[in-house]
């Protein structure tokens, strides 16, 4: 049986197998999706062990590891796709060619699908490129949302990107690594999170990239942000999809944010990823599955357990 592992630490709450395994079996693959925790210390040895194995077709990667896949893959000479390398962080792998591991990112296409479609869907006047995206958090998600917004070519697009961290000189590095690739009159600035204050002058649409809320996390039930400043929030996005409703965007939502939640990117950037698998090692009469139907088989999936 072909295998597709998600690599990250913790990843008992993940529910990409669930949607994953009902994608397949509507695509009639006996292959199988399941979890694998990882250890910072064991990444590199996990990483080798199932490249060895010729019926691991691939793997995503979360938390804490997107950044650590990137440089492992390009320490070895192998391919990392454009998104990927950009912003330095890695989701997926699939095999190449000659049968070793490459990476690619499909977060900035989930979370850009996710948000945008919400926007075009509640508030169609959106004005976009008066609009700043403020992203909370420095780690891997966050640094490629970050680059994402930054050297995207989709239009409108906002102008501004602020970085709020924890750490000062982590949020200075991701928006040092984004200015590198931003096109020209993108504008940049970070700060910390004990600064952040949301009412601005400007439309502005928050990104939560932490680990802050998680259900499984060290904070649950938490917001990073305190709750009285998110009143200026015009779009609120959460990565955190357990619980369905965070209170990062509980908050946001009673003060009048339009909220996208972490679902909508989780099965947008899944499907981009099963696409990759398929291209690469699936047979010929499953490779034709698009984006849109591989996201209905894992929404329905997902709408039948109770997850939203």
């Amino acid at each position: 049986m072909k295998k597709i592992h998600l690599l990250g630490h913790p990843v008992s709450q993940s529910l990409s197998p669930l949607m994953h395994n009902a994608a397949l079996r509507a695509l009639g693959l006996d292959w199988e999706y399941s979890t694998l925790d990882t250890a910072p210390q064991d990444l590199v040895a996990t990483l080798e062990r199932l490249e060895s194995d010729p019926d691991v077709v691939g793997c995503n990667v979360t938390v804490p590891h997107k950044i650590a896949v990137h440089d492992w893959l390009v320490r070895n000479g192998r391919q990392v796709g454009n998104w990927a390398s950009l912003a330095g962080a890695v989701n997926t792998l699939f095999r190449g060619p000659d049968g070793r591991f490459q990476g690619t990112s499909t977060d900035f296409q989930g979370a850009m699908t996710a948000i945008r479609t919400a926007v075009d869907a509640c508030r169609p006047d959106f004005p976009w490129t008066m609009a700043e995206v403020a992203i909370l958090g420095t780690g891997g998600s966050a640094q490629t949302l970050a680059v994402g917004f930054a050297a995207t070519e989709i239009e409108p697009s906002p102008r501004r990107i602020a970085i709020y961290g924890r750490n000062l000189d982590k949020a200075r590095a991701v928006a040092e690594l984004a200015r590198e690739h931003a096109r020209p009159g993108r504008e940049l600035s970070v700060d910390t999170l004990e600064n952040w204050q949301a009412p601005s002058n400007r439309p502005r649409i928050v990104c939560q990239t932490t680990t802050v809320g998680m259900a499984t996390g060290e904070s649950p039930d938490q917001s990073p942000v305190p709750h009285g400043t998110v009143s200026g929030v015009d779009v609120a996005f959460d990565l955190v999809y357990k619980p369905h409703v965070t209170r990062f965007l509980s908050d946001a939502f009673q003060n009048g944010a339009l909220v996208v939640h972490g679902i909508d990117m989780l099965v947008g950037q899944g499907a981009q990823a099963l696409v990759h698998w398929l291209e690469a090692s699936a047979p010929d009469a499953a490779r034709g599955a698009t984006v849109a139907g591989i996201c209905q088989a894992m929404e329905g999936t997902l709408r039948e357990k109770g997850v939203f």
